[in-house]
């Protein structure tokens, strides 16, 4: 048989692109969030802003885009990859993608998502103020906290009941809308 053969397992695949998910959600490529649909990307920019690129991906499409010169000519100060290549990037995939359908990231069994304090990288707990959705391999995410919150994913849904504690009081729970379609 000649097909390929996998470098990664699906769960390490999935945690990059939600990692990159990550950098069009909350980081250097937020520009491109605007796109309307589940995208992931990275943005690049040289020493002294003399290349920039942003290298993006929806499930359906990957595309990257590069600015600069072909000589040692800077793109100036504001010529990074978040503020020059990602709108171009943007722009090109509004256009390839106007007739497509929107679809997901598919995410593979074996992975766990919780929601995480920032401040302090640990498992968020039902007095954090903004908690971010993080995912991980099943069995590697931080332990819970006594008052930690698990989630639930509903198949085909798009956000997470959030129960502290898997407590049945209905005041407890909050649902967390989120970036990812549950299989």
């Amino acid at each position: 048989e000649h097909g390929a053969t996998p470098v990664m397992s699906e769960q390490t695949a999935y945690l990059i692109t939600s990692m990159l998910e990550g950098v069009v959600q909350r980081g250097t490529g937020k520009s491109v969030r605007d796109i309307g649909r589940p995208a992931a990307g990275k943005t690049g920019t040289t020493n002294d802003q003399h290349d920039a690129w942003f290298v993006g991906f929806t499930p359906d499409l990957v595309t990257g885009v590069w600015l600069g010169y072909d000589d040692d000519r800077t793109l100036g100060r504001h010529g990074t990859g978040g503020r020059m290549a990602a709108p171009v990037w943007l722009d090109f995939m509004r256009e390839a993608l106007i007739d497509a359908p929107v679809s997901h990231f598919s995410m593979p069994e074996g992975i766990s998502c919780v929601l995480i304090d920032p401040a302090t990288g640990s498992r968020a707990t039902a007095t954090t103020e903004e908690s971010s959705l993080e995912c991980f391999k099943s069995g590697t995410e931080p332990s819970a906290t006594e008052d930690g919150l698990e989630a639930r994913p509903a198949p085909g849904s798009s956000s997470l009941t959030m129960n502290p504690r898997g407590d049945a009081d209905d005041a407890a729970v909050r649902k967390v809308s989120t970036p990812y379609e549950f299989q």
